[in-house]
């Protein structure tokens, strides 16, 4: 069985500290979302909490997904790494795919 960690709302100043430490104890990869913006209000319901609302403020930092891959990858050696959450619509279509690690 592969278990996975989840780094949503890991402080940065933690964030390389805790992902050797689930490397350490034999977790097989971590992951974290993606968000670039978020309003001050909602305007729906959120599915998966009890009162509807997010688990995060508006001004809550995300950094972005590919930069944190690389910075953690450098400091591990067998971990794997997945963004449980990539808002794609925000973002220019040309620098993602030359920037995608998965381009051929």
């Amino acid at each position: 069985m592969k278990f996975w960690q989840s780094l949503a709302f890991v402080e940065l100043e933690q964030i390389i500290e805790v992902t050797k430490f689930a490397e350490d104890i034999g977790f097989y990869g971590v992951n974290f979302g993606d968000h670039l913006v978020t309003t001050k209000q909602q305007a729906d319901e959120y599915f998966y909490t009890k009162d509807g609302k997010v688990l995060w403020e508006p001004h809550t930092h995300w950094p972005d997904p590919w930069v944190l891959i690389a910075a953690l990858a450098r400091e591990t050696t067998r971990l794997r790494f997945l963004t449980t959450v990539y808002v794609l619509p925000l973002r220019d279509p040309f620098s993602i795919a030359k920037a995608s690690p998965l381009r051929r």
